[in-house]
């Protein structure tokens, strides 16, 4: 995945798209062996590889530089949140503003 104008690989949740609240959230998940790089959005920081709301995502063994961030966990909605998320044994370097990124979302 490379060249991207926003996020590369996005793992989200809580957007209102499943008839149930506790199932609308990608889970259960593992994101491994991807290449990522030069994604970049001229409207906000893009992540290579970035987890919104999802649960019980593993990321491992990727190959994640050149974007603004490499790693982003977060929740943008207000309320809800991310959990059990693993980032293990990837390569991220080069980022322009950070590896890794943690938090919520105002």
């Amino acid at each position: 995945m490379h060249d991207i104008t926003n996020i590369g690989i996005d793992m989200i949740g809580h957007e209102g798209t499943c008839a149930d609240p506790l199932l609308d959230q990608a889970r259960n998940g593992v994101c491994t062996g991807n290449t990522v790089y030069n994604c970049s959005s001229a409207y906000a920081t893009a992540a290579g590889i970035y987890v919104d709301g999802a649960k019980d995502i593993v990321i491992a063994k990727n190959c994640i530089y050149q974007n603004q961030w490499g790693v982003e966990i977060g929740c943008e909605n207000v309320g809800k949140t991310t959990s059990g998320i693993i980032v293990k044994n990837n390569k991220i370097y080069n980022n322009a503003s950070a590896g890794i990124v943690a938090g919520g979302y105002l």
